[in-house]
């Protein structure tokens, strides 16, 4: 941009300002480390700390508390087993077509019920990827590469529409809303790991007040699985 000033000109220049991967590499590095120097009963013990049962009572107050002191609740048995089940089928269909972009070499698909994509060839952004009017399959590229993420799946399949309404009606939602002035899922996002090798690692979604619900759909017996940190 130029601007004459007092019979000056002025050039400003806009400098992009590189974050600090360097910096943020480190930390995961260490942090990944010290994990995995932890013993099975130490990480068991860690595990069992932040745990309670979908049976326990007083639920609401055990589930409140280890969030706030905490920042994390794991919740056995949220779901029935046969349920999981039955949502991992509908995967399977969906990871076919998934399959079938990808053969297809294409950069950009969409259907009348989802749309597909590699990286941000049409939609940018998390904001409009979870505000689009359809389900979205975002294959990415670059860091994360294998990772393909699936935006509002509830948007073109029953079964995990079924899912979110009874999370939006479960004991879980009521007990975060009775000390918060609203707790409503807005998307329900499904995580395809494809073999991911470098991950982006520690970053910030926000730094509004938000909560997250993570259902694994396989078991993650260990790091070599990709537990969520």
């Amino acid at each position: 941009m130029e601007k004459v000033f007092f019979g000056y000109s002025v050039s400003i220049n806009k400098k992009q300002r590189k974050p600090a991967l360097k910096d943020v590499k480190a930390v995961n590095d260490s942090t990944k480390d010290y994990m995995l120097s932890l013993s099975k009963e130490d990480i068991k013990e860690r595990i069992n700390e932040c745990s309670i049962d979908s049976q326990a009572q007083p639920f609401e107050n055990l589930l409140n508390s280890k969030l706030h002191d905490l920042g994390i609740v794991i919740l056995n048995q949220a779901f029935d087993l046969k349920y999981i089940e039955r949502v991992n089928q509908e995967l399977i269909d969906i990871q076919s077509r998934i399959d079938d972009f990808l053969k297809a070499g294409s950069q950009f698909y969409e259907d009348e019920d989802i749309l597909f994509q590699r990286g941000s060839k049409k939609l940018k952004g998390y904001s409009e990827l979870s505000n689009y009017s359809k389900t979205v399959v975002q294959v990415r590229e670059g860091q994360d590469e294998g990772m393909i993420d699936i935006f509002n799946i509830d948007r073109s399949s029953e079964v995990f529409r079924g899912m979110l309404e009874s999370l939006k009606s479960s004991q879980t939602i009521k007990a975060l809303t009775s000390q918060r002035t609203q707790v409503t899922p807005k998307n329900m996002n499904v995580y395809l790991n494809s073999g991911v090798q470098s991950t982006r690692g520690f970053h910030v979604d926000t730094y509004t007040e938000k909560l997250k619900v993570f259902v694994y759909l396989t078991d993650c017996m260990d790091l070599s699985n990709g537990p969520y940190t």
